[in-house]
């Protein structure tokens, strides 16, 4: 179908009756950063870390290095 029909491999096709429900889960990787949102952004000359604080304002972007310790990784619906 192409991109412009269908933006995201991410749905499920759902029979019903002599028809089919698809449900999307967005276009994106499902952790709230838009990429095309982000693409204008650095286009008009964000920094990736001004990108960043936009789609998570309460977050702190740090070296992993700094940390001392692994990162710590949150599965997905975990919060």
């Amino acid at each position: 179908f192409g991109f412009e029909r269908i933006r995201s491999m991410r749905f499920a096709i759902t029979p019903e009756g002599e028809a089919f429900v698809l449900q999307g889960q967005g276009w994106g990787h499902g952790v709230g950063m838009c990429q095309w949102g982000e693409a204008e952004l650095a286009r008009r000359g964000f920094s990736a870390e001004e990108i960043l604080a936009f789609y998570y304002p309460n977050a702190t972007v740090v070296h992993v290095k700094t940390l001392g310790h692994p990162p710590v990784i949150i599965e997905k619906g975990a919060l």
